[in-house]
């Protein structure tokens, strides 16, 4: 599939065993990982004792080289000679991390792409403000910002990315509203991003003037780190009745990968999480804010999305367009939240979608 125009996703009837014994051992040979280190020092974490852990002291990512890739593709053979369309950047959702994106990875890097994931602070294997592993905290937005920049530019220096192609960004959810702030204030980092149902404001299970309310009143009284009472914490029935995505193989398969690595079980935000996320969204749909992004942007927005509001990706979107930002906007309107965990039907014009859109300078 190196370099492939069209990309057919894998089949949902033998997905387990297609991601666990093709896709899985792939990535692992092309990985590299990393940590960006950051001033702040992690919490002490509340696991069983019999979890063997090492505590993360760094904002974690993962780089995968597209000719190590290739080259474990051609079963040793020369891919010296392959031709690296560049790097996607991924900026994930809350709640997840590097593993969720195997599976798309994996088709980035078929079509010629190297990947870099940033797992960001309080997700998977980066430091975290809080001392449950099952809960997301972040004090201060700009931290995500801070910590995703720093990290891309770490990797980009290591493995020397600039000679390598241009940097593309896909950001989901979460990882959108903090993609969107990084291309604001550092217009020039990315050629094109995709923004993929971006969390221009969550949906957190009660009003959004009361949450921030809360939010803000446990912070004073110094409750913040403790967990939004609305929202479920990780346990085996929650892959059951919570999903963003319809494929029910894609769903599972994630899910199992939750339960047998503690780092992947964040399930609920804290207090303050809560109020950084809405200060986040506000400082990214300021009119001034948005005139200051340079980078061509394509925009999913998911037709049955509970997670997060569609209001505030459309309010985005003609504030973007009125400061003449150059911006797609494309409704997936038979998809819930996570477009890349529908079923086959739907990802495969979303992937092809994107990928043409990464080639569309060359």
């Amino acid at each position: 599939m190196q370099n492939s125009e069209h990309i057919v996703p894998i089949s949902e009837l033998d997905y387990a065993h297609t991601m666990d014994t093709v896709v899985l051992p792939a990535l692992a040979r092309a990985r590299h990982d990393d940590w960006y280190a950051v001033e702040r020092d992690s919490e002490p974490l509340n696991v069983p004792e019999t979890v063997s852990i090492e505590v993360p002291q760094g904002i974690h990512s993962q780089f995968y080289s597209v000719r190590q890739f290739a080259q474990a593709d051609a079963e040793g053979g020369d891919a010296s000679s392959s031709e690296t369309l560049g790097t996607v950047v991924i900026s994930h959702g809350f709640t997840e991390g590097a593993v969720k994106y195997s599976e798309l990875s994996w088709y980035f890097l078929s079509a010629g792409f190297n990947v870099l994931i940033v797992e960001h602070r309080g997700h998977g294997a980066s430091l975290r403000e809080n001392s449950d592993p099952y809960i997301v905290s972040i004090h201060d937005w700009r931290h995500y910002i801070t910590d995703f920049v720093g990290a891309v530019a770490q990797a980009s220096e290591k493995y020397r990315l600039n000679e390598q192609g241009p940097l593309f960004l896909f950001a989901h959810s979460l990882g959108g509203a903090i993609g969107a702030g990084v291309m604001e204030s550092h217009p020039d980092l990315f050629a094109r991003a995709v923004l993929s149902s971006p969390m221009f404001m969550p949906q957190v299970g009660m009003p959004l003037g009361v949450a921030y309310a809360l939010a803000s009143a446990a912070e004073a009284a110094g409750h913040g780190a403790q967990k939004v009472p609305t929202l479920p914490i990780f346990s085996e029935d929650l892959g059951k009745n919570k999903t963003g995505g319809r494929s029910q193989a894609r769903v599972d398969w994630y899910f199992h990968q939750r339960i047998d690595d503690w780092r992947y079980r964040t399930s609920a935000p804290s207090l303050d999480w809560v109020k950084a996320a809405l200060d986040l969204d506000t400082a990214v749909l300021a009119p001034s804010a948005i005139a200051a992004i340079r980078t061509p942007i394509l925009m999913f927005q998911a037709g049955d999305d509970h997670w997060v509001r569609p209001s505030a990706q459309n309010l985005f979107v003609r504030r973007a367009r009125r400061a003449d930002v150059p911006l797609r906007f494309l409704n997936a309107a038979d998809s819930t939240h996570e477009i890349f965990s529908e079923p086959n039907s739907v990802l495969e014009p979303y992937l092809n979608e994107i990928l043409r859109f990464y080639r569309a300078d060359r």
